[in-house]
C-alpha cells in the first residue's frame, strides 16, 4: 500500500468486499485487522491513482474512499466498521512507517500476530500481492510471512490478501499461489480483471464460511468473478 494511492479504484473493490465480508451474519467473521504493508510513495510513478469509479461499490463506500484521499492517512482505516449497519470491530497495525526490509520486515509482523482474535478477517494490503518464484521484493507478500501469520491466527479466522494481476490468466496465478500455500489448507479468491482478493484458511470448516461470504459478495456485483481450489 502507498498512501499517493488511497482512495482509488482498486481501494473501491477491497474496502468494498472487506466491509461485505465483516458484516454477514452467516459467516459470522465481526473483526478485520488491517496490515497496511506500507511502502514510500513513488511521485514519479505513473501506476495507480485510479478514479474509484471504476468499480460498482456501495455509495457509503465512496464517501469513505473521498475521505481516504482527502486526508491521505491511514487514520480514516479504523472507522471502516462504523459506516453502516451491522457494525464490527475494526484494528490497524500500529506501526506507520514502511515495512522495509531485513530487520525491520521480520519485526513487524510481532504487532500482527498479537492483536488476533476469533472469527477474523486478517488483511494483507501489500503493493503487489504474493512472492513469485522471480520476484521477492518490499512490495511482495512472502510465503514464509503468510505461513508465520497463519500459524499464530485462530482456527475461525481467515487471511485475505491483496494481490495485484501477475500478466498471466487467473486461475494460473491462483493455482501457483495455492501450490505454494502448504500452510494453508483452502484457497478461494474475487476478483476483477487486473486485482484480486485471495482468502486462506486453517481448516475446512473456515473455508466454507469464507467461500459463502465470497459467493455472497459475487451475487452482490456481477463483476467481480470467483476462484475456489475446491472447485477444480
Amino acid at each position: 500500500m502507498r498512501l499517493q494511492f488511497l482512495g482509488d479504484y482498486p481501494d473501491a473493490f477491497k474496502w468494498d468486499a472487506l466491509h461485505w465480508m465483516c458484516t454477514r451474519s452467516f459467516a459470522r467473521f465481526d473483526s478485520l485487522l488491517i496490515v497496511p504493508m506500507l511502502t514510500p510513495d513513488e511521485p514519479e510513478s505513473t501506476h495507480g491513482g485510479s478514479s474509484p469509479d471504476g468499480f460498482p461499490c456501495r455509495p457509503f463506500i465512496k464517501t469513505f474512499l473521498r475521505r481516504l484521499r482527502d486526508e491521505r492517512s491511514l487514520r480514516p482505516l479504523s472507522e471502516l466498521g462504523t459506516l453502516n449497519e451491522p457494525r464490527f470491530e475494526v484494528i490497524v497495525h500500529p506501526d506507520p512507517l514502511p515495512i522495509g526490509n531485513a530487520f525491520r520486515r521480520y519485526h513487524y509482523w510481532g504487532p500482527v500476530c498479537t492483536q488476533m482474535r476469533a472469527d477474523q478477517i486478517v488483511f494483507m494490503d501489500p503493493d503487489n500481492g504474493f512472492e513469485t518464484k522471480s520476484q521477492r521484493a518490499r512490495k511482495h507478500f512472502r510465503h514464509d510471512e503468510a505461513a508465520r501469520v497463519m500459524s499464530a491466527m485462530p482456527e475461525s479466522s481467515a487471511l485475505v490478501v491483496y494481490q495485484h494481476w501477475r500478466r498471466q490468466r487467473w486461475h494460473e496465478a491462483f493455482s501457483e499461489i495455492a501450490d505454494d500455500a502448504d500452510y494453508a489448507e483452502t484457497v478461494s479468491a474475487v476478483y476483477l480483471k487486473d486485482l484480486a482478493l485471495v482468502a486462506m484458511s486453517k481448516n475446512s470448516v473456515t473455508g466454507q464460511r469464507i467461500n459463502a461470504v465470497l459467493e455472497d459478495y459475487k451475487r452482490h456485483n456481477p463483476l467481480v468473478g470467483l476462484w475456489s481450489a475446491n472447485l477444480l
